[in-house]
């Protein structure tokens, strides 16, 4: 990623497409990224001239972290219509809540299709070489709980990600 700079996402948005701010978004709300804009206020975006790559490596699934606890309240709370993901504070959330409706209805269509093709059992074999490795993936059985669920029920995490950008 030699030449690529973090940026800010105001100078960038002349160059991003409405699909590209909807996918991150819902990405960054499906694995429950705070870091992306967020408390910390980091972008956690490179640029270079032709392109945007988007970095992380500190904190997603927050309420997987535990491996002793089995607490399933995320996926109640979501099967309920709701998420703790604070979705306004999201770098790209000014922009989306700012799009026209008929234009908000289409920008998370991509993100959609990458979920509906996402196979959820190919993590399995991650998740194990990340172990044999002690490497920790925190509570794996609730991870995988938790994708099965949004995904069986994309429909109410279209809805939750629309009420926060309407």
């Amino acid at each position: 990623m030699e030449d690529m700079q973090i940026v800010d996402a105001a100078r960038l948005r002349p160059h991003l497409k409405n699909y590209d701010l909807g996918t991150v978004f819902a990405f960054d709300g499906f694995v429950m990224n705070i870091d992306r804009g967020g408390f910390r206020n980091k972008p956690n975006l490179l640029v270079d001239d032709e392109r945007f790559i988007l970095i992380d490596h500190e904190q997603i699934f927050p309420f997987a972290n535990d491996n002793e606890t089995y607490n399933n309240t995320v996926i109640r709370n979501f099967e309920d219509g709701m998420s703790l993901y604070p979705f306004n504070k999201h770098l790209f959330f000014p922009f989306l809540k700012s799009l026209h409706d008929n234009e908000k209805n289409t920008t998370l269509d991509t993100f959609f299709e990458y979920l509906n093709y996402l196979n959820i059992n190919a993590l399995d074999e991650y998740a194990s070489f990340l172990k044999s490795k002690n490497i920790s993936v925190g509570n794996y059985p609730l991870l995988k709980k938790y994708m099965i669920a949004v995904k069986s029920k994309a429909s109410v995490f279209r809805k939750i990600l629309m009420d926060n950008i309407s």
